[in-house]
């Protein structure tokens, strides 16, 4: 990664990449320990500071486990993970009680 410049200019590669580290519920220095860099790799990636190498989105999609296809809906401004649980949450606030208590006693065996 060539070094950081002093002037700041986000594009749409590096939000993708913040968006796919916050969903993953990653801070910038658990992300550079998987991706294997600095953690002000990460930051001046974010931050629009650094050019972003092909090789470097290859490295960062494997680490945090997402696929190319992921890499499109995040370049793109989608968030697949989060619209899931967003429109589950809206599901689960129209349901009844007693279709609430169903749910809850599957996600709950489910999750063990």
């Amino acid at each position: 990664m060539p070094k950081r410049s002093r002037f700041k200019k986000t594009s749409n590669e590096s939000q993708a990449l913040k968006r796919m580290r916050i969903t993953r519920r990653l801070s910038q220095r658990k992300a550079a320990e998987l991706v294997g860099v600095r953690s002000t790799t990460i930051n001046h990636t974010e931050n629009g500071r650094a050019y972003i190498k092909r090789e470097y989105i290859k490295k960062f999609i494997n680490a945090l486990e997402y696929s190319w296809s992921d890499w499109n809906d995040f370049l793109g401004g989608h968030n697949p993970e989060q619209e899931a649980r967003e429109a589950c949450k809206q599901l689960i606030d129209s349901l009844d009680k007693s279709k609430l208590a169903f749910v809850y006693d599957f996600l709950n065996n489910y999750n063990r």
